[in-house]
């Protein structure tokens, strides 16, 4: 039988895991430590962790050398110099070698049982892309201040949408109308198919462009369970007030073009680029012009 060799893109060699997590950080001590261990405490155990530090100042470094040298299946990477998010993030899954992939923050909390139900899910499901359990929303303490069935700070969540519906222009729809936070980047998505995405380009907004392509190629299935545990705090990028430093965090490039024209083009792209019949692909493209017909999404062109 022929063995495969293990090496630095692949130390598993023929014994790949199943799911690669990747985590990029930069500058992340705080919250760090515990995102690492929620994750490596999943009751799903067939997985790789690729830690992309990107030239951090800070313990971050540390913290990540310490949890490879305590469990084998930390892959710890660190950038020469800061390459700005979006490549940092890529990095992370240009390094995976299992069946199934998840990005991770750095400040985000997973439930134990997370990986295990999303796998299910996908197992399941073979028209589904991408598996996610629902989301809650933590403050810096890790106090649950909003869930998917409560009343209080219901802005921090998305609506309730039919992203697992088996019209592609229905899932569109609701991507593009009805989904501000993009929580299901976090999901768990088939290698695969998110390798044949764009990936996370250098403009503000383009982890929503990812989701476009991949819900216009298969279901996104839903974990009833609330397994996933996102923080708010004012560091995270979602806090970010400026343009310029939306910009400067996801390593723009140097034209400045403007973030919201580049998602546009995004997912013009991806209605082109995806294998629809012509009337959804009509639908499609109607959806997308109710999305440029909401004015009030282009008040703010001139600051992205």
């Amino acid at each position: 039988m022929m063995m495969v060799e293990a090496t630095m893109d692949n130390p598993w060699g023929s014994g790949a895991p199943r799911v690669s997590i990747g985590l990029p950080v930069y500058n992340g001590q705080a919250y760090l430590g515990h995102a690492v261990e929620s994750l490596l405490g999943q009751t799903y155990r067939d997985f790789e962790l690729i830690v992309s530090d990107n030239a951090s100042t800070d313990g971050t470094e540390a913290i990540c050398r310490t949890f490879a040298k305590r469990d084998g299946r930390v892959r710890y990477v660190r950038q020469a110099h800061n390459v700005g998010a979006a490549e940092n993030f890529n990095r992370t899954a240009e390094l995976a070698c299992g069946e199934y992939f998840r990005w991770a923050a750095h400040d985000d909390v997973c439930g134990p049982r997370l990986l295990e139900r999303c796998v299910e899910a996908l197992d399941a499901n073979p028209r589904a892309v991408l598996a996610q359990g629902r989301a809650a929303i933590i403050d810096p303490d890790e106090q649950v201040i909003a869930t998917p069935d409560g009343q209080e700070n219901t802005e921090l969540l998305d609506p309730a949408r039919e992203m697992d519906s088996v019209d592609p222009a229905r899932r569109f729809y609701d991507l593009l109308l009805q989904t501000k936070w993009c929580f299901e980047i976090f999901g768990l998505i088939r290698r695969a198919t998110l390798m044949r995405t764009h990936l996370h380009e250098s403009f503000y907004g383009s982890d929503k462009v990812i989701l476009a392509s991949l819900c216009l190629s298969g279901e996104f299935a839903t974990v009833p369970e609330a397994l996933f545990y996102r923080r708010h705090h004012p560091a995270s990028s979602t806090g970010m007030k400026t343009a310029s430093q939306r910009h400067a965090w996801i390593g723009g490039d140097k034209s400045r073009k403007s973030a919201r024209l580049q998602c546009l083009n995004g997912y013009a792209r991806a209605i082109r680029e995806a294998d629809l019949s012509s009337w959804t692909r009509v639908r499609c493209y109607g959806v997308l012009g109710k999305y440029v017909g909401q004015f009030q999404k282009w008040s703010w062109l001139r600051a992205s």
